[in-house]
């Protein structure tokens, strides 16, 4: 899968605009430098999540990429807590799987945030009072 994604974005270059390095097949060392930072980041989580990012890091590593840089920034910055990260991570992924993987966070649209925020909301036949919409 990880070659066949690579194979349907080479229009991209090696280095997009945030100067993060696009994973090509041929870079093998960025693959197993993303799957340290994977590790580390997700030493104290529970296994589930590294098992989430792993899984991406094959279908989509650029959003994998994103994410893990994303979480150590924030570590790093405002030293977040560990149900902080684990949360971040679960939303990120799921908003990733929404899209089957195939739509790198840099390629989203505003319209397509929209869709999956949308698609959480219970339908009114199931809440009819809203008390699942937070104030």
């Amino acid at each position: 899968m990880l070659n066949d994604y690579n194979d349907n974005n080479n229009h991209k270059n090696n280095i997009n605009n945030n100067n993060l390095l696009i994973v090509t097949s041929n870079n093998n060392s960025k693959i197993n430098e993303l799957k340290r930072k994977i590790d580390t980041i997700t030493k104290y989580q529970k296994p589930y999540i590294s098992k989430m990012l792993n899984k991406l890091l094959l279908e989509n590593p650029i959003n994998a990429e994103i994410i893990c840089n994303y979480i150590v920034a924030e570590q790093n910055e405002i030293n977040i807590k560990e149900s902080t990260k684990e949360t971040k991570i679960k939303r990120l992924v799921n908003l990733s799987k929404f899209f089957d993987n195939k739509k790198s966070f840099y390629d989203m649209t505003k319209e397509d945030i929209l869709d999956y925020l949308n698609n959480l909301r219970k339908p009114s036949s199931i809440d009819p009072t809203h008390k699942s919409i937070g104030t």
